[in-house]
Formats: structure tokens, C-alpha cells, sequence
């Protein structure tokens, strides 16, 4: 997960968000009551473990979120688990395996099970030495569900991923997801050492038309899905990611337009598209917008807000905020000094047993 897209959920009814925000410790989690500007830190009691991408159940009671161990250097690129708390921090159930990696956490449209992306296969020692080094911390991914109610993970589909990104389901249950740019895959060389291959199918490649590369997954199986908004008047980039699915389908999809190099060229934007064709619903010139989470209708925004585009260095150390923007209103600008927040934090109970 991208270091600035740790992670921003808004309950299914708009009220409230929670994030894991850049510039913040990384065993808390805020939670904020959008109205009163009130709010509630979720901390871990070890300051180690990383606290982020969380989603909010379709009732709006439960949260999951993924917590990390930073690896030898630091990276959280290791070891992690996906917990479910209800919002007062008391554990439901934490879904993990030893040595396994997390991410994306996402809950069904009726709450009964949890999507998400977790390794497949760890890189193998004998092949190492020939990776290229970026590529030696490579964990493939893949998609799986847990039933809720049975503890049950199974895996959907066959594929393996250069990383997990983000998850939605659908209306039917089914699931679009951002992946990493390629499949994974193990290969056998020459002198029979197994190393990894990263083949070039194309996703992620700019061209004269940018678009952005979604998959959805059905029937076990999961189908490359371009997404291609005709913005006339917007130069849209492929790195787009998935923020979500409306509540009548649509995607939710933030993404950026023009140059860094031409500060006043560019922007982050959110487009919604639908049936009726793409439509930007947030569009901000002024900051640089991390995370992004909507609420089930697709009328509430709330973006964390990560410095002003025109500041050097890119990302200035600094108390970050956030944006909200509400359907048929200007975006308003949250600075978390202005979120009144409940003291003592909320610490999550650790000991909860794995699996439970």
C-alpha cells in the first residue's frame, strides 16, 4: 500500500470516518464524527505495529483494518493481520496465518464475509541472487473471502498479483479490485533455480488514451476491466486507484490530471462512473489528496489532505488534515487540530487469540 494511502473509510451513513493518516503515529487510528467534528483515537498498545486500510461493515458498527510488523528495515512489507473491532475497540475476530501478509481488507454487502488480498508464496532463497532488488521483497498476492460466521477462508481466484491495492464489492456480491501492474508467477531457469517473473501484460502502460485498470472477479475467475473516463478537459493519468461502488453500482475512482511540472495544470479529482457516463465529483488544485473513502450512497467524500501543492519539500512534515465533501456542497477543509478528541485513547485488547 502506497505510503500516503494508508487508508480512509466512511461509514456506509456518511456520519463518521476513520483514517490512517500520514504524519500520525502508526498504531492509532482516528475516528471522527463528521457533524460535531468529535472524535476517538484507536491505538495499539505496541507502538511498532501499523494500524491502517480500514473499512467500516455495511452496518456501520464494525471497522476491519489491517495491523503490520515492520520488517528488519523497517518496511511494513511483512508479516501482518486483518483485525474486525466493533467502534469502542473491542475485538470480533482477527483473521491471520504465521508469516502471512494482509491487505485490503473489504466486507460483503450483507456483512457475512471479508474480502481480501493475502500472499500466496513466499519468494523462494535459491533464486534470490538473480531478482533485481526491487523485486526481492516481492510477495504474489491473491484474492480471499473468510465466512464470518465460520471462520471458513477460501481463496476466489487463481491469479496472483504484484500486490494488493484496494477491493469493492458489487451489488451482486462480486468484486473489482486494483491490483499491482502485472501477474506473479515462479519460474524454474537454466540451472534450475527458482526465481520470479513479473510478465508484461500491459496494465498500467500509458498511452495516448490513459485509462485505468480495474479487474472483476467472477465466477472464480477474474477479468482485466479497462476503465476509460472521456474527460475532454482532463489529462487523466493511469495510476489511478479504486475508491469504491455506489450503493446503484457506480465506481467511485480517484485519480490525478496534469503536471507536477506545471503546478497550475494539475489536480486530484474524483470521478464517479455510471451508466450515464463519467462525472468528476471532487476536484482539488490546491492539495495534494492521499486516501479517499465514500460512504455506501457516494455522497460523502472525505479525503485526507497531505500539504499544498505549491509547498517544497513534496510532503513538509506538518499536522495533516482532511477534505469532506458532501453531494451538492463545496468541499471544507478539516484540520485534525480542529477535531476535538476524547481522551484516553481507545487501545485495542491484543489478546484475542488468532482465528476467534
Amino acid at each position: 500500500m502506497h505510503l500516503f494511502r494508508k487508508g480512509v473509510a466512511v461509514s456506509p451513513d456518511g456520519a463518521l470516518f476513520v483514517s490512517a493518516t500520514a504524519g500520525r503515529p502508526v498504531n492509532e487510528l482516528d475516528l471522527v464524527d463528521i457533524a460535531t467534528r468529535k472524535g476517538r483515537v484507536l491505538s495499539h498498545p505496541e507502538r511498532r505495529i501499523e494500524l491502517s486500510q480500514p473499512a467500516f461493515s455495511p452496518d456501520g458498527k464494525q471497522l476491519a483494518f489491517v495491523a503490520s510488523l515492520p520488517s528488519d528495515t523497517g518496511e511494513y512489507t511483512g508479516v501482518s493481520a486483518i483485525w474486525i473491532t466493533d467502534l469502542r475497540g473491542r475485538a470480533v475476530r482477527v483473521i491471520s496465518a504465521p508469516g502471512r501478509l494482509y491487505a485490503a481488507p473489504a466486507f460483503s454487502p450483507d456483512g457475512r464475509k471479508l474480502a481480501y488480498f493475502r500472499d500466496v508464496l513466499a519468494p523462494p532463497a535459491p533464486g534470490m541472487a538473480k531478482m533485481p532488488p526491487e523485486n526481492r521483497a516481492l510477495k504474489p498476492m491473491a484474492l480471499f473471502e473468510t465466512d464470518l460466521a465460520t471462520g471458513r477462508e477460501a481463496r476466489l481466484a487463481e491469479q496472483a498479483y504484484q500486490g494488493g491495492l484496494t477491493i469493492a464489492y458489487d451489488e451482486q456480491g462480486g468484486l473489482y479490485f486494483r491490483s499491482g501492474p502485472a501477474l506473479v508467477r515462479s519460474v524454474r531457469d537454466a540451472d534450475g533455480e527458482i526465481g520470479w517473473s513479473l510478465p508484461n501484460l500491459g496494465l498500467g502502460q500509458r498511452d495516448d488514451n490513459p485509462h485505468i485498470h480495474l479487474s472483476h472477479l467472477s465466477r472464480g475467475r477474474a477479468l482485466p476491466t479497462r476503465i476509460e473516463p472521456s474527460l475532454p478537459s482532463h489529462l487523466l493519468t493511469d495510476n489511478g486507484y479504486l475508491v469504491g461502488t455506489a450503493a446503484n453500482g457506480e465506481l467511485l475512482i480517484s485519480n490525478t490530471r496534469g503536471s507536477l511540472a506545471e503546478p497550475e495544470t494539475f489536480a486530484q479529482i474524483v470521478v464517479r462512473v455510471g451508466a450515464s457516463g463519467p462525472q468528476v465529483i471532487l476536484e482539488d488544485h490546491e492539495r495534494f489528496l492521499g486516501s479517499v473513502g465514500s460512504d455506501a450512497a457516494g455522497t460523502t467524500l472525505v479525503a485526507s489532505d497531505l500539504g499544498a501543492i505549491s509547498e517544497p519539500p513534496l510532503f513538509p512534515p506538518r499536522e495533516i488534515g482532511f477534505v469532506v465533501q458532501r453531494s451538492g456542497m463545496k468541499p471544507q477543509r478539516l484540520g485534525r487540530a480542529a477535531i476535538t478528541f476524547a481522551d484516553p485513547p481507545i487501545v485495542l485488547d491484543p489478546s484475542l487469540p488468532p482465528n476467534s
